[in-house]
């Protein structure tokens, strides 16, 4: 008896038709307008969430000059950027998706640049 469900069972459950749904989203005209605008801007400069490495915080432009320099020449491998943040001038390098990376650059430079320290900041998005 049970061998006769199962085989009942077997049969036509492969006949079954399954069901099939349209969904339909209706977006506010306005909230589209800002996700397009969005959108553009993260393709203009398209940037991340991070870490750097700061080498240098202060109101002398040349010094920073003069430290990014040094920096380049040492480390060519590497983005260095020099920001200007009213009153200050701040040289960042690299652009690390994380802390533990920044970290072990961070330990590779301290011998040429010893007042490094970590950083969060928008970095480049990786190509």
């Amino acid at each position: 008896m049970k061998l006769t469900y199962l085989i009942f069972f077997l049969l036509f459950s492969s006949s079954a038709i399954a069901q099939q749904a349209v969904v339909k989203i209706n977006m506010n005209p306005k909230l589209e307008e800002i996700l397009n605008k969005k959108t553009a801007l993260d393709k203009e400069k398209p940037v991340i969430a991070g870490y750097r490495l700061q080498l240098y915080f202060g109101g002398n432009r040349n010094e920073a000059a003069e430290i990014k320099a040094r920096f380049t020449s040492l480390y060519a491998d590497y983005n260095a950027y020099l920001i200007y943040q009213q009153p200050y001038f701040k040289l960042r390098v690299g652009d690390f998706r994380n802390r533990i990376t920044a970290g072990n650059f961070q330990k590779t430079i301290l011998k040429d640049f010893p007042a490094v320290f970590i950083v969060k900041d928008d970095i480049a998005f990786p190509k």
